[in-house]
């Protein structure tokens, strides 16, 4: 408003210091009011802005005005926007748009991701509550895709709004499909189908696997609606065939339903079918046989194969109570087994066949347990037991002996057979007999197998055992034995035999000795001094037994004395010892020493005598220096034995020196040393020794304790004969002569060696130990090869300082085995020969050590190593190899040696020999081996995508032939091997193959090229990606109104999953991408929330996996919402006169728990008890009540969902006491 006398002249419009617009009186008042208009420009678009609003007049400016102003907004994202259409390849939309104020929408605009599908003006009379729509085209059947609609003002765009939209759907699974109506001939199928919107089932196809399809065409009359019935005839009898059924519209075939139609059946084959009776010529069967529904069996049938035996009626063979069906067959053979087949008809047809083994009655089998159980001298008893067969029971037993019957056993007779045990007497045998018996049964049906058993009648006696000589005389000797007495049949008798006839002859009463169980007699008239061979027999009522014979002694005269010795001497007697043994039954009594058939002494046995005592006995009177021919033998009771001689002498002379000799350990010529034995075994001891020489005599005293006795003899003779002898008291005994002499002759020359050797020549040395005295020194030495003096070296020429002697044998042949031997010759005579030493010379070098150190296509490389013999270092290597010329190879070039000009991946047999001054060594043969071609590569897959895969191998470089090259082919027609060159920094080969399909398996093959030759192929399957597999589904949580799920599928390799479709009831609802999908980024796992949801409801949920390749398979889930609580628990938790407390559990539903709980009490009282915390049980108290009065309780839970069922519990507040008891 204008102020009084000032009116205002501008308006000014700011924002904070900022001067937007200064408005004049004249522009922008309208007249005749105080409104004033402006526009403000070059503001930014949705846009909100703070304005202060002031006038200015004559006296200043006023005070600012607040104005928030907006510019125009983008449009906000369409609503409404929903699918009104769709066919096989278009889909219509539908939607509304809010305009801006001052900024409607000019345009709407369809996005597919991120291409522009289509572009929608405004029309003329559109406004708010108008609907945009178009209709889009191009896309593929059965598809689901998400769209984008975008709204456009002169602003921008808008923010879009998305909707799922699909075209015509293949129509979904048929369901409630079941048999309508049964005949014989004739069924009827019903079920329902869900027609898809925009594209109605148009027919229904039922596939049988063995007929052919039926197709079942839309009903005429039948609208597009849900669950509209369809059902239809089949003429055609199905015996429990499995069909498949589907619908088919415009968009295809849907999922197939698979069902199992029921038809009358034919009858099963035949259970429990078993042999019930068994006869000779006939068997009893019983069966059972379930009837199909609506075709019960009338009839059954045995065959036997092609031969039909019986037909039983069902009326004449099933049993109403057990349901069994009995069957005879008669006119089969005994003894058989026959395989018989039982098929049921019914008016369907005949059934399946069971088959069954069955047997008429056998003959029977062999007895068994057959025993002997008795005998006696003429007769056994046998026993045995025997099964009768089914259906034909034993009626004899015949007992044969070889063909002829020797007893019979029938079973009517009651003595002879009971039940299974049998029992005969067989008589009419022999005594001590063996015989053979075969036994067997008969039936009606034939006489069975036999069996056999050895008997045997009372036997004789068996010879008597443990028979010994107890007792022994001149003539007689008393015997003892045993005798086991047969079964029924003791020994009676026994008798001694000789070899002459029978001795005696005992009885059971004079001879046998019950206490001991032995037999014993005395038996008379023996030969004397020897053994009597006898027999002795037994004899029972069966007969005499077999003999035993035993070997009995008589008494005999002693054995000549043995170890008869002299055991001592004197000058006029000795001392005689010996043992002797006495004989058995007869000691010795006295020993008997004769000289000359006289007798010299009579030696009587002493009490204290054993078997192992030496007798003695001194002879004196004797002559000195004398020998004696004793004679000694032993007497007892029976007489003188046999004797025994030894010569015995008298003390005598010392016998003659023995073992002389000369030792030559200090041999000089002032002395000489002789040694010699005397043995002092006369009874007299040696006093001393008489050496005797050209002469003269020395008297060597006799050392006792030394076993050899010496003599030194000072300046002898150079060569002269010794006599020695040795002394006693009796005097000089026989002497013994020796030659010795002194020592002039050079000694053995000792350490003969070979110190060198050439391929002709030989050096040796010798030492000669302890030379000869200084006026015989060795003046030369000879060589000796066998008798053959080699040569002769002087002491000035061979002689060292060192006292060694050496000397060199030349002209000798290489590989010469020379044996010589060396003696040394002084003034006076030669000396003794050396051992033998063998010379040798230098021999040809040993076969070389050759090795392959290298190798190339067409070369090789090798190294040898010889050893030179001693004397005889090797000079060249000759080299030889087929087809080439040898060639040498001089000392220190042979360390490597490279052959060249070779065939490839060839062995090369190279000869290497050594050659030196003795000649050519041994050769040695080494098989070379020049480069081969590269070994088959090890190929594996690393990586994959729908188009390519990636291979990668390694293969192992031959020696001296690397690989240059690698050549990879893919299957057998896709064009020329691709080539791979060798890699620089790995030691793995790499490429990839591309153009290829996805889901394509195919096999690569890879070969390696070196300079040799191109190696063997190695063979590799190989896989592009595939589509994903189907997804495992499952619901992880739930609300009222929502779901939650989380399904797995792994990404197939080289392809990752881009995308998921979900389908509520085989609608999409939502397509969920991978950045939004994976859950936690754990790969393979996807989450998915669905709102919007009906409470307690079921729903079914689909997931289809996408990616570069294709889609997986359809994997479903059954979710489910959640529901309101079940009933409580409910109890009375304590009372009192005016009190009820109240306790109740309620078990919360998934994803919806029980927020409050209504505790009503009747009449009229109620309370809503909210949740307890930390999970306390719910509880409710009501007070002010009557006393001793019962009430009706009543609980509902209640959670987001709904409330639960009414509980109700009739409680009751305290009671008055009752009565009290009384008792006197």
């Amino acid at each position: 408003k204008d102020p009084p006398g000032a009116p205002v002249q501008v308006c000014q419009a700011k924002t904070g210091a900022r001067v937007l617009m200064q408005m004049d009186r004249a522009d922008c008042r309208s007249w005749g009011s105080s409104l004033w208009t402006a526009t403000l420009s070059n503001l930014e678009p949705s846009s909100s802005y703070w304005l202060q609003l002031l006038g200015i007049n004559d006296v200043g400016e006023g005070q600012p005005c607040l104005l928030q102003v907006h510019t125009s907004q983008r449009p906000q994202a369409p609503t409404n926007l929903q699918q009104t259409h769709r066919t096989l390849c278009e889909v219509s939309l539908r939607w509304k748009v809010n305009d801006p104020i001052e900024a409607p929408v000019r345009e709407c605009r369809v996005m597919l991701g991120e291409v522009e599908r289509a572009r929608v003006s405004r029309s003329l009379w559109c406004d708010a509550n108008t609907y945009w729509t178009t209709s889009l085209s191009g896309f593929f059947a059965n598809d689901s895709f998400q769209l984008d609609v975008a709204a456009v003002n002169d602003v921008g765009t808008g923010p879009a709004a998305s909707v799922t939209v699909a075209t015509c759907a293949r129509p979904s699974a048929i369901k409630n499909l079941q048999q309508f109506e049964t005949t014989p001939l004739r069924l009827q199928l019903s079920w329902m189908i869900d027609d898809m919107p925009e594209a109605p089932v148009q027919r229904c196809i039922i596939r049988n696997p063995g007929g052919e399809d039926m197709t079942v065409h839309r009903p005429w009359g039948h609208t597009q609606n849900q669950n509209r019935h369809w059902s239809t005839l089949i003429d055609k009898p199905i015996q429990l065939s499995r069909i498949t059924i589907f619908a088919a519209n415009i968009a295809g075939e849907g999922p197939p339903t698979m069902f199992c139609l029921q038809t009358l059946e034919l009858p099963c084959a035949p259970q429990e079918l078993q042999q019930t009776l068994c006869q000779a010529t006939a068997v009893k069967l019983s069966w059972k046989v379930p009837d199909p529904p609506g075709a019960a069996v009338h009839t059954c049938i045995v065959r036997l194969a092609e031969q039909t035996l019986a037909v039983v009626c069902r009326n004449d063979s099933l049993s109403w109570i057990s349901g069994i069906w009995n069957a005879e067959i008669k006119g089969l053979q005994p003894a058989q087994v026959r395989t018989l087949t039982v098929s049921a008809c019914n008016p369907v047809g005949e059934g399946p066949s069971s088959v069954i083994h069955v047997h008429t009655s056998n003959r029977p089998h062999a007895p068994a347990e057959l025993q002997q159980t008795a005998r006696e001298l003429a007769s056994v008893q046998l026993s045995w037991t025997l099964k009768d067969p089914v259906g034909a029971e034993v009626r004899m037993c015949t007992v044969l002996h070889g063909d002829q019957a020797v007893a019979t056993a029938m079973r009517s007779s009651d003595s002879w057979a009971s039940g299974s045990s049998w029992s005969i007497t067989v008589g009419d045998l022999q005594a001590d007999s063996e015989y053979k018996l075969a036994v067997l049964a008969v039936n009606e049906v034939g006489a069975g197998p036999p069996s056999e058993i050895l008997v045997t009648t009372v036997p004789r006696p068996s010879a008597p055992v443990e028979v010994m000589q107890q007792k022994m005389g001149c003539c007689d000797a008393r015997l003892a034995w045993r005798v086991v007495d047969p079964e029924a049949a003791p020994v009676m008798q026994c008798r001694v035999y000789s070899a002459t006839g029978m001795l005696t002859e005992v009885t059971r009463s004079a001879a046998y000795h019950w206490l001991s169980g032995l037999w014993i007699a005395t038996v008379a008239d023996l030969l004397p001094e020897c053994g009597n061979e006898l027999a002795i027999t037994a004899i029972n009522s069966a007969g005499e037994s077999n003999r035993q014979s035993i070997q009995t002694w008589t008494l005999c005269k002693p054995r000549a004395p043995s170890r008869l010795h002299q055991a001592g001497r004197t000058l006029k007697s000795v001392t005689l010892r010996w043992i002797v043994e006495d004989p058995t039954g007869a000691p010795v009594q006295h020993c008997i020493v004769s000289c000359q058939d006289r007798e010299c002494a009579k030696v009587t046995r002493r009490w204290w005598h054993d078997q192992n005592s030496f007798w003695s006995v001194t002879l004196p009177d004797l002559q000195c220096d004398t020998q004696y021919d004793f004679t000694v033998h032993a007497v007892n009771e029976t007489g003188a034995g046999k004797s025994c001689s030894i010569i015995a002498s008298s003390v005598s002379r010392p016998q003659a020196p023995s073992a002389l000799e000369q030792t030559h350990d200090d041999l000089s010529q002032d002395s000489s040393r002789l040694m010699w034995k005397v043995q002092d075994t006369t009874g007299s001891p040696i006093q001393y020794c008489l050496v005797r020489i050209a002469g003269r005599q020395i008297q060597v005293g006799y050392s006792i304790d030394c076993e050899y006795q010496e003599c030194i003899i000072e300046r002898p003779l150079e060569v002269a004969d010794y006599s020695i002898s040795a002394v006693n008291a009796l005097g000089e005994g026989p002497s013994s002569t020796i030659r010795a002499w002194t020592c002039f002759r050079p000694n053995k020359p000792v350490n003969v060696v070979q110190t060198s050797r050439t391929s002709s020549s030989a050096s040796f040395r010798w030492q000669i130990m302890d030379g000869c005295p200084l006026h015989k020194q060795v003046e030369r030495c000879r060589i000796w090869h066998g008798d053959d003096v080699l040569t002769e070296v002087c002491c000035a020429d061979a002689l060292a300082a060192d006292g060694l002697w050496s000397t060199t044998l030349s002209d000798l042949a290489p590989s010469q085995k020379l044996p010589i031997r060396v003696s040394a010759v002084n003034s006076v005579e030669e000396g003794p020969l050396s051992s033998f030493l063998t010379l040798l010379t230098s021999t040809p070098a040993n076969a070389p050590t050759v090795k392959q150190v290298d190798r190339s296509a067409t070369s090789i490389t090798i190294c040898v190593a010889v050893s030179d013999p001693q004397g005889a270092p090797v000079q060249r290597c000759i080299i030889s190899f087929p087809d080439r010329e040898p060639f040498v190879v001089e000392r220190g070039c042979w360390q490597q040696v490279t052959l060249d000009d070779l065939q490839p991946a060839r062995e090369t047999p190279v000869s290497v020999y050594p050659v030196n001054d003795a000649g050519a060594g041994d050769a040695v043969l080494l098989l070379a081996r020049t480069s081969n071609r590269p070994e088959a590569p090890c190929v594996s897959q690393v990586s994959r995508s729908p188009t390519s895969v990636t291979i990668e191998w390694t293969v192992e470089d031959p020696q001296g032939a690397p690989v240059q090259m690698c050549y990879v082919a893919v299957g057998a027609k896709r064009g020329r091997p691709q080539t791979v060159t060798r890699p620089v920094a790995s030691g793995k080969w790499k490429t990839t193959i591309k153009n290829l399909s996805h889901s394509e398996t195919l096999t690569v093959n890879v070969q390696a090229e070196n300079d040799v030759g191109v190696g063997p192929k190695s063979y590799l399957q190989v896989c592009t990606s595939t589509h994903p597999e189907a997804p495992s589904v499952e619901q992880c949580s739930r609300s009222a109104n929502s779901i939650s799920l989380n399904w797995f599928c792994p990404d197939p390799l080289g392809a990752k999953i881009q995308r998921c479709k979900v389908f509520l009831e085989d609608d999409v609802c939502q397509i969920i991408q991978r950045a939004q999908g994976i859950q936690d980024g754990i790969p393979g796992v996807w989450t998915c929330a669905i709102a919007g949801l009906e409470s307690s409801k079921t729903y079914c949920i689909g997931v289809v996996a996408i990616n570069a390749v294709g889609e997986s398979e359809w994997s479903e889930r059954i979710a489910y919402t959640s529901v309101a609580p079940n009933a409580v628990w409910l109890e009375q938790f304590a009372r009192s006169a005016k009190t009820i407390t109240l306790e109740w559990t309620v078990d919360d539903p998934a994803g919806a728990p029980v927020e409050e709980c209504v505790v009503s009490l009747s009449p009229g009282v109620a309370k809503t008890i909210p949740r307890p915390s930390a999970g306390g049980p719910w509880r409710a108290k009501f007070s002010d009540l009557k006393p001793a009065s019962a009430y009706w309780a009543n609980v509902v839970a209640r959670n987001c969902v709904g409330v639960s069922p009414e509980k109700w519990l009739h409680v009751y507040t305290s009671l008055c006491p009752v009565a009290p008891t009384i008792e006197q």
